[in-house]
């Protein structure tokens, strides 16, 4: 079978891993990856988030092809003013081109939580026709649990560290407590940062900027630390899956899909305590005292965490479901 992407993967970012990983799956099945530029007529065709290729989505449609939209969350954040998120394109019209290739091309949505549903639904009301929920997943033999590091460590992984004044409260406070008041003995902050993040913790001992990390280099980063995410009303972060599936506790605010995907065996999620969708100052003491808990008992959650992401995050069950859905399973 032909399946066609408007776009080639993204190489950075959670949207292009997963299509890249799902092309390579495919390949491997004998399925052949076409793109606009090749004008070949696919199959069926995945839209990953958005695209301005409507004109593509017409012909396919016009072709007999069958169009599958993969959606996770909105663009919200420039709601509240931050900018992070209309640094290429204005975030409002990617909103709306997903919403209408949603409406007017998809012959089935597939959501990445219950909470991207419900939050699509919501804003731009319920999608007749057939939707299902498929969560992301990860390589099981490649993000695992290793020697275990014995050290008292403490992670974050995200593409752009300070997208939001939160990522950057958390951070504060979490530095502060690691590094004077030992919380941890290191702590570790991976992705994108500004030169005023480097300069701020520039004396820190216990703090280290990683900075951007290659996509093979990510499955290290997890095992033996405890995971806090960043992220608020997240969709379905592949980072915490990936960190469930090393043997990682999470720890984070009980916003978005992370009640989904964090169970009480596998992390400590905590209220956030205000106004999320306004991004008021969350409750950053109740975030740090679960912080110092998980790294008090990461022992016992590193295999109830690792338990989870096999019961539920295998990416080799997550390509079943694609297959199904794109009308090439056996």
């Amino acid at each position: 079978m032909k399946i066609g992407f408007p776009h080639r993967p993204n190489p950075i970012g959670g949207t292009g891993s997963f299509q890249e990983r799902l092309s390579a799956q495919l390949r491997h099945l004998g399925w052949q990856i076409v793109y606009p530029q090749d004008r070949i007529a696919p199959d069926v065709a995945l839209v990953v988030a958005g695209t301005r290729r409507l004109g593509w989505l017409r012909r396919c449609r016009r072709q007999g092809t069958r169009i599958v939209h993969r959606l996770g969350g909105m663009n919200w954040l420039y709601r509240v003013g931050c900018r992070t998120e209309g640094r290429h394109v204005l975030p409002a019209l990617r909103n709306q081109i997903s919403a209408i290739i949603r409406a007017r091309f998809a012959d089935t949505v597939v959501y990445q939580s219950e909470f991207a549903r419900d939050w699509w639904n919501r804003e731009y009301g319920p999608w007749p026709g057939h939707q299902v929920i498929v969560r992301n997943g990860v390589d099981l033999q490649v993000f695992r649990p290793r020697t275990q590091d014995h050290r008292r460590r403490l992670v974050c992984v995200e593409g752009i560290v300070e997208y939001s004044p939160v990522n950057t409260g958390i951070i504060e406070a979490l530095a502060r407590e690691v590094e004077f008041r030992g919380l941890a003995e290191v702590f570790e902050i991976y992705g994108k940062v500004s030169e005023a993040m480097r300069r701020r913790y520039a004396g820190f001992r216990r703090v280290r900027i990683m900075g951007p990390v290659p996509r093979d280099r990510i499955p290290a980063v997890y095992p033996g630390a405890v995971f806090v995410s960043l992220d608020v009303n997240a969709a379905c972060p592949n980072s915490v899956i990936e960190a469930l599936a090393s043997g990682c506790p999470v720890v984070g605010f009980a916003t978005g899909a992370l009640p989904e995907l964090v169970p009480p065996e596998g992390g400590i999620l905590v209220p956030y305590g205000a106004d999320v969708w306004r991004l008021q100052e969350p409750a950053y003491g109740a975030l740090v005292d679960a912080v110092a808990q998980a790294l008090a008992r990461r022992s016992e959650f590193s295999g109830p965490a690792r338990a989870v992401a096999e019961a539920r995050f295998d990416f080799a069950e997550v390509l079943q479901s694609y297959l199904k859905l794109l009308g090439g399973s056996p």
